[in-house]
């Protein structure tokens, strides 16, 4: 490009388009007024942009005192440096970042770099490449990315840099990263046995409005290579979503999935990450899937001590459960036997004091009825002696107040027998409950001897598997995975 400073001297119009058509002209007045003529309407887009920035115009006395022309390239550069980013910054990609390296060193990851805020497209680069030269020593490669991406015109994946300017949607190519060169630089890292890429990207279209009205919504779908499994937040031309929390959807439940399910092979895990995140957005417009490609030819868990066996983890779990449920039912069952038992014996015990209450009132009212059998004797034979006078009514009266007494005795003593009677019914059928009560703690017991036999066998089935798998290890050649996992920016 060259500045021209108008003086005096001034050319005509066809003179400056003339020169104009060999080289792209910055025009200044004296009055400090400028204007930009060049053939490229994308250029001249980007000069108008950035013509009333301070900083750009000094750039740019500067490089007119030392030379006449200044390149397309060194405007560019310096551009990006002293532009004012046009793309929305989002709230969550550091913390996303920051999280997944805490818990991938968490993990037993030996090697995890952490870069986050990288201003441009030859910084994410750079990163990239430095990766993928620590791949060179072989193991298992995990590259994340969570921020801004968007397709592109050309079908292509891009990255996008924090600290860019990028006014229309033909700048992505040259001022953002493309996907494909993380997936090309990984691929290329011959010694490492197994890749795995995570894209928590488009989360929306950070272009200003003129520069998204032809671009395509979320990501396109990439091939992965072999070896490889790609994994997007959300499914091909779908937007992921912020969420509310210190984390994105996708990355909050992929973190969870991570360390609840670390023994789990990662397609595995994946189908359970999936159905959480599409629960936690089913209310959105669109509900977000999270999408995979995967080419992988063994499995991988997160977990340092290796994959267990879905069908072994299954049948454990299970064995876990069934420990759970039968200490639980033997705990419920020794409770209500307990509180039967505490009851039943209250219930003997009472009904011990009411039958000896019983045979209290019986012994009484026995000798009430001897007390009054007596004074019918003594009655009797006073009648029977001579005596001068005798009275007739007197006698009958007392005799007949004596039979009266022998008929109350009489049934106080079958209300007593029947009350006798009851009494031992109850401590027949108390005694059955406390048999039935000793019964049932017997079968709870024999439930819990089960489960933990079936616990015992689970055990040594998952032993059996694990010592099976660490001999297979030994037997094979391949040397210990050593993990690598940068993490460019948010």
């Amino acid at each position: 490009m060259k500045t021209i400073t108008l003086s005096s001297n001034l050319p005509s119009v066809l003179e400056l388009f003339e020169m104009a058509r060999r080289d792209s002209l910055l025009v200044k007045t004296t009055k400090g007024d400028s204007f930009f003529i060049s053939p490229t309407d994308e250029f001249e887009t980007e000069v108008e942009l950035l013509r009333r920035n301070h900083s750009f115009l000094t750039m740019l006395d500067k490089f007119k005192r030392e030379t006449e022309t200044i390149s397309l390239e060194q405007v560019e550069r310096d551009a990006d440096y002293v532009g004012d980013p046009n793309i929305k910054k989002l709230r969550n990609p550091v913390n996303d970042a920051s999280d997944m390296a805490k818990t991938l060193r968490e993990l037993g990851f030996d090697h995890v770099t952490l870069k986050t805020d990288l201003p441009n497209g030859e910084a994410m680069e750079k990163a990239v490449h430095q990766f993928s030269l620590k791949l060179e020593r072989g193991g298992v490669g995990l590259f994340y990315y969570a921020g801004h991406g968007v397709q592109g015109t050309d079908g292509e994946n891009y990255l996008i840099p924090t600290q860019v300017s990028i006014p229309t949607q033909v700048e992505i190519k040259r001022r953002a990263m493309p996907a494909k060169y993380v997936l090309d630089k990984m691929e290329y890292a011959r010694k490492n046995e197994l890749n795995i890429i995570i894209l928590d990207a488009c989360r929306n279209n950070p272009l200003p409005a003129r520069g998204r009205e032809v671009l395509k919504s979320g990501l396109a779908e990439m091939p992965s290579p072999a070896g490889s499994i790609l994994i997007f937040s959300t499914a091909p031309g779908s937007r992921a979503y912020d969420g509310s929390g210190r984390n994105g959807v996708f990355t909050k439940h992929f973190l969870k999935g991570m360390k609840k399910y670390a023994h789990m092979d990662i397609e595995q895990m994946l189908k359970r990450v999936r159905k959480a995140v599409e629960h936690e957005t089913e209310t959105e417009p669109v509900p977000q899937v999270p999408w995979q490609n995967s080419s992988l030819k063994r499995d991988f868990c997160f977990s340092p001590s290796g994959c267990t066996d879905p069908e072994l983890e299954e049948a454990r779990r299970q064995a876990i459960l069934e420990k759970k449920r039968a200490k639980r039912a033997q705990a419920k069952l020794k409770a209500r036997a307990e509180n039967k038992a505490k009851r039943l014996a209250e219930e003997a015990e009472q009904t011990k004091r009411e039958l000896e209450k019983a045979r209290r009132q019986v012994k009484i009212e026995k000798e009430r009825a001897e007390k009054a059998r007596k004074e019918a004797e003594r009655a009797k034979a006073k009648a029977t002696k001579p005596s001068n006078v005798v009275d007739t009514a007197a006698v009958a009266k007392a005799k007949q107040q004596l039979e009266d007494k022998m008929k109350q005795l009489d049934q106080q003593m079958n209300v007593l027998a029947n009350q006798i009677k009851q009494l031992k019914e109850k401590t027949r059928l108390a005694e059955e409950a406390e048999k039935r009560a000793k019964k049932a703690q017997k079968e709870a017991e024999e439930k819990r001897n089960l489960a933990e036999k079936q616990a015992r066998d689970a055990k040594r089935q998952r032993e059996k598997a694990e010592a099976e798998r660490r001999r297979t290890q030994e037997n094979t050649t391949e040397p210990p995975p050593t993990r690598f996992t940068p993490i460019p920016p948010g």
